[in-house]
């Protein structure tokens, strides 16, 4: 699981900035359908990024945060 550093929505979907395992940054987009799909909320994950992770082998977007405690 790599952590979503930056997320930028567009009129299709949504645009993740996450680092690969060279610490490059890469960008991968979703559509809102695929990110619904896959259970995650699409404001939060415009909103709150750092909340979720990036599975590579799965090609998914995850919430990685419930062990830590947002006033939200």
């Amino acid at each position: 699981m790599m952590p979503i550093l930056k997320s930028e929505s567009t009129n299709d979907g949504v645009e993740i900035t996450t680092f690969s395992r060279d610490n490059t940054a890469i960008t991968f987009f979703f559509g809102y359908a695929d990110i619904l799909s896959m259970g995650v909320n699409c404001a939060d994950l415009i909103n709150h990024p750092d909340y979720y992770g990036y599975d590579p082998g799965t090609h998914s977007i995850r919430r990685t945060d419930f062990c830590t405690h947002h006033p939200d």
